[in-house]
């Protein structure tokens, strides 16, 4: 797979898009992150970009992985303080 950008960047764009759409503290699934309402540069990208991103993010704590019916989710909690 061809990766236009680093997984470090693709992890720091999910995560300001979680915190400029106000989806702090929200539980999503893959599916609304790449594919959501509104214009993004995650709309359509393929989903294991965006899970590798949310493993880095979950090594700074800025993400939770939760089990949900219909598979996984996850939820974004703002920049920690360093």
């Amino acid at each position: 797979m061809l990766h236009w950008r680093l997984p470090e960047e693709w992890a720091e764009v999910l995560h300001e898009w979680a915190m400029t759409t106000g989806q702090v503290n929200t539980i999503l699934t893959f599916h609304e992150i790449t594919e959501p309402a509104v214009p993004s540069p995650l709309a359509a990208i393929p989903v294991p970009l965006p899970k590798n991103a949310i493993l880095i993010l979950g090594k700074t704590g800025r993400v939770q992985l939760i089990s949900v019916a219909d598979g996984e989710g996850m939820r974004f909690f703002p920049r920690s303080a360093k």
